[in-house]
């Protein structure tokens, strides 16, 4: 039976964080328009240092459409997250799990 592979997760305020070597980002951009919302594209970046980001939504009228960009933090260096008051989520309910996968006969 393989072992469980769950990352300990972080939080403080709204952040929940994952240990990571690095800072981890990731952009995503969408079009809205009235009726839908589509994903145009997702990218992840890696900083050194934190980035000092004013607002997370960016967006823009264009068109018929709403152009959003969403800026998200995904992981920080541990040494990072005790600097900074984060504290490890104990609960197991709020940790990010895989489901179990259930066997049909």
């Amino acid at each position: 039976m393989a072992n469980k592979s769950t990352q300990n997760v972080y939080s403080y305020k709204q952040y929940k964080l994952t240990e990571y070597p690095k800072f981890l980002y990731e952009v995503s951009l969408y079009k809205i328009w009235k009726d839908r919302v589509e994903c145009v594209g997702s990218q992840f970046y890696i900083a050194d240092k934190p980035l000092e980001i004013k607002k997370s939504t960016i967006s823009k009228k264009v068109k018929d459409y709403l152009l959003v960009k969403y800026i998200t933090w995904l992981s920080a260096p541990l040494d990072y997250l005790m600097q900074n008051n984060f504290k490890l989520v104990t609960d197991e309910s709020t940790r990010r799990t895989r489901k179990s996968r259930t066997k049909k006969d």
